[in-house]
């Protein structure tokens, strides 16, 4: 049998230890089946060729289920820092679904402008890269005429902003959740998915002056961490289609999932009720 070690989150090891994570987790992965299982039925509900803002949310449904999908996946095989780099691509689209349905026009402007602007800057790198260009001989010509009409359109872009999540904030900044969702976003670019210092420090470990950097599994607290702002995101995520496009349909079915997990965490001491807070430091 191979053991962590030898072979990380591919060894037997890992796999026979499955059933113990998720165990000692239930009521966790129960919370997500459910959430996973809610937003699921919302994504056949919505109707694509009802609108164009009923398709494009659907496609960013449909990707946010797939992303929920595989957090609960690696979190079952307790792998750390990739749970957290998709949570983060869930924030991105969450703010991408409120910009979308704050201001449709200017979400699919910004969007096509990308597209444009991805192709002509494709097509400068192969030019301005020798061995790369060789492979692209055949094609100078359709490329360059590509690049020209490309340049053209770009010229009469009015909005020249990326789809992204900064420009999706800036639309809906006045949101609470998007308030929310872009400081965990923020938090999580740093501490887990950008080459970082502080991304770095996750594999570190000093014990008895001696420092070494390990490969390591998810502790407890970041399991909890992870639990709560995927939760979190999920219910912002849910309840902006349901009150767009259900007429509030499911709101007592993701408050009462999401009071659920943070009553037990409260029970845990793992989150704090803020009434339960001192009111000043001693």
């Amino acid at each position: 049998m191979s053991i962590f070690e030898e072979q990380g989150f591919l060894s037997d090891e890992v796999k026979n230890e499955k059933w113990k994570v998720e165990k000692y987790y239930e009521k966790e992965f129960s919370i997500c089946n459910r959430l996973n299982i809610l937003l699921m039925e919302m994504t056949k509900k919505l109707n694509p060729d009802k609108s164009r803002k009923e398709l494009l949310s659907n496609m960013l449904t449909m990707r946010f289920c797939q992303s929920l999908q595989s957090v609960v996946i690696l979190l079952g095989h307790a792998i750390n820092s990739d749970s957290h780099s998709i949570i983060r691509n869930m924030l991105e689209c969450y703010l991408a679904l409120a910009c979308l349905l704050k201001d449709e026009d200017f979400f699919v402007s910004i969007n096509e402008y990308d597209e444009m602007r991805f192709k002509h800057d494709m097509i400068l790198f192969i030019e301005k890269n020798s061995h790369i260009k060789e492979l692209y001989k055949q094609k100078n010509s359709d490329l360059n005429d590509t690049k020209k009409s490309l340049s053209k359109m770009l010229d009469n872009v009015p909005r020249k902003e990326k789809p992204m999540a900064s420009v999706f904030y800036k639309k809906t900044k006045d949101e609470l959740q998007s308030q929310r969702a872009y400081l965990d976003y923020k938090s999580l670019s740093n501490t887990h998915c950008h080459i970082s210092t502080n991304s770095f420090l996750q594999n570190y470990k000093k014990d008895n002056d001696k420092s070494y950097v390990h490969y390591r599994g998810i502790y407890i607290t970041e399991m909890h961490s992870i639990i709560k702002k995927l939760v979190d995101v999920c219910v912002f995520f849910a309840m902006r289609l349901d009150e767009e496009f259900f007429n509030n349909e499911y709101n007592s079915k993701l408050e009462s999932i999401a009071m659920e997990i943070y009553n037990y965490y409260t029970q845990k001491g793992v989150i704090f009720h803020k009434d339960n807070l001192p009111e000043k430091s001693t």
